[in-house]
């Protein structure tokens, strides 16, 4: 078990629980009067929200899209399917990742998200156990790379393939960064021409180990050699990274680390993350928040992380089920605000970006839907996006 399956875990049991405690509640939720629920997207200058959705049970998922324009439109309940899944977006289309056991891709027009282009598998024929993708990073209407959590190699593919026997163009080794040869390949971000990504390189026991990050050259597939270990990566400060976003405004690359999260009486948390830079031409590593030790960890683990500017950034401290706590930070000092941020505390949060605007969307499972903050003022909109009957959990931005 990942940290980011110890996560969803976490979060798998706070949502039930949630559900036998809070649905009877609903109808006192606030949402937003001038949301609009409609068939089809309609259109929006600033690009729209694309949200995965599950089930408290986690017996369905689904795809909601939220014009990011005022007064916001909402479809809820697109193409409705398993639990496991998140969605990525190259900026016009949506790509709804099917991850463990389930093993494809599928890719829908923002225009019409709820009939399928296509949907492929992320196993070659014949390969055995999941490849449990967690990432689908496009490069270009004709290349993309699919990181496969369970296995060694990344794939290199062709999103306009329009047969599976033209999707797979390529593949990536990776298998060197961890000792049983499957490094735990989670995110990936483009930058300059260089693809980075991030490994967690768990054990046996799914304790996660050194972590790094590979810098691969998108002209020709091949890895870099950074001079930063004999294996040709970076290796992280911080461990069980997850997020990953490039701020044009400092040149650096933010990831943010987990850490090991505490699953009592089980495993005890381990404060082994933070917030590091990477510089995508040096590879430098900082380390401009740490999540503390065993005797002091102020924000808990940090679990989630979202730039705004080159002041303004977010991220969100996890001290337990359903106890996640939105934070403010600046992304050049690490300076942190130590207040609830909105006053977003003791809730499940699933993720946190921004949109086109600069606003920040926090998808809280506690609340059945998003709440959007004005990184300004810090203060959220009066009212929650809905996501139906569903709760949120990973936004991504068309352009």
């Amino acid at each position: 078990m990942s940290s980011k399956y110890s996560k969803n875990i976490l979060q798998r049991f706070s949502i039930v629980l949630l559900a036998l405690t809070v649905l009877p509640l609903l109808n006192g939720c606030q949402h937003d009067e001038d949301i609009v629920e409609t068939v089809d997207p309609l259109p929006s200058s600033s690009g729209h929200a694309i949200i995965s959705t599950v089930a408290s049970d986690f017996s369905s998922g689904a795809t909601s899209v939220v014009t990011v324009d005022q007064p916001r439109t909402v479809v809820n309940d697109i193409s409705p399917t398993i639990s496991d899944i998140t969605v990525t977006t190259d900026g016009k289309n949506i790509y709804r990742i099917e991850r463990f056991n389930a093993d494809n891709i599928t890719k829908f027009s923002l225009e019409n998200p709820g009939v399928a282009i296509w949907q492929y598998s992320t196993l070659d024929s014949g390969e055995v156990g999941s490849s449990n993708p967690h990432d689908f990073v496009v490069a270009s209407d004709s290349k993309a790379y699919i990181l496969r959590y369970g296995k060694a190699k990344a794939w290199v593919v062709n999103p306009g393939a329009t047969t599976a026997a033209d999707f797979k163009t390529g593949e990536i080794d990776l298998g060197a960064y961890d000792g049983d040869g499957v490094p735990n390949m989670d995110k990936g971000i483009i930058v300059d021409g260089k693809l980075f990504i991030s490994m967690q390189a768990l054990d046996s026991s799914w304790a996660p180990q050194q972590a790094y990050v590979a810098v691969i050259d998108i002209a020709t597939d091949t890895e870099i050699a950074t001079g930063k270990s004999v294996i040709n990566g970076i290796p992280l400060p911080v461990t069980s990274p997850e997020k990953m976003h490039y701020s044009a405004a400092t040149g650096k690359i933010y990831i943010q680390g987990s850490g090991r999260l505490g699953f009592p009486p089980f495993t005890a948390a381990e404060y082994n993350g933070g917030i590091i830079t990477l510089d995508p031409n040096t590879y430098e590593i900082n380390m401009i928040v740490d999540d503390g030790d065993t005797s002091s960890h102020p924000y808990g683990n940090i679990a989630d992380l979202a730039i705004v500017s080159a002041t303004k950034g977010y991220f969100v401290g996890y001290n337990g089920w359903s106890d996640n706590t939105l934070y403010s930070f600046n992304p050049t000092t690490g300076d942190v605000n130590p207040t609830a941020v909105a006053n977003i505390f003791a809730k499940n949060i699933a993720d946190i970006e921004v949109d086109a605007l600069g606003k920040l969307w926090v998808a809280s499972q506690s609340d059945f839907g998003v709440i959007v903050v004005d990184p300004v003022t810090d203060i959220s909109e009066d009212q929650i996006i809905s996501t139906g009957g569903l709760v949120p959990d990973t936004i991504v931005f068309t352009q």
